[in-house]
């Protein structure tokens, strides 16, 4: 029995195996075929180096990212091990944009809006005192944009609890 796959590729499966290994077959036919990977999520700390609080997320970011890279390498079996999932970090000490902005925004709440900018109360009010001064961006913000989470502040427990909630 033959079917057909993209790029006319052709997976011959023999009709006495049972339908779990064919299917097996070719989704390891797929895989070695086509090499596909998953691209890696991106996380983004808002930084602002003067500031101790900043320094110390960014300091835990690079050794979860470091841990993760390592734990990648390993080929042991998975299951037997601790394996953070791998990630993208990008640091920047500009603040976001405005498109960035609302996404923080709708990510951490209308209850955490005052956190993220000082003085402000409403949506409008954070674009309105953020393109006025950008300075009014409090940090560290570390934002999730795969997954839709973000933190504002020194908050080291749910930042590792949104690493560990990517998985």
């Amino acid at each position: 029995m033959s079917y057909f796959l993209p790029a006319s590729f052709v997976v011959h499966l023999h009709a006495r195996h049972c339908f779990k290994e064919q299917t097996w077959t070719v989704k390891l036919a797929l895989y070695k075929m086509f090499r596909l990977h998953k691209t890696l999520d991106v996380i983004t700390l808002f930084h602002r180096p003067a500031q101790a609080s900043s320094a110390r997320i960014l300091n835990l970011l690079r050794q979860a990212a470091e841990m993760a890279d390592k734990a990648s390498k390993d080929e042991r079996d998975p299951k037997e091990r601790f394996a953070p999932v791998n990630f993208e970090l990008n640091v920047t000490e500009e603040p976001p944009t405005s498109d960035q902005l609302r996404n923080i925004m709708d990510y951490v709440g209308l209850g955490k809006i005052g956190a993220l900018v000082r003085g402000a109360k409403s949506e409008a009010d954070v674009l309105k005192k953020v393109k006025e001064d950008p300075d009014s961006f409090q940090r560290p913000v570390t934002v999730d944009w795969n997954n839709g989470r973000a933190v504002v502040g020194e908050e080291a427990q749910d930042i590792v609890d949104m690493l560990n909630l990517r998985k």
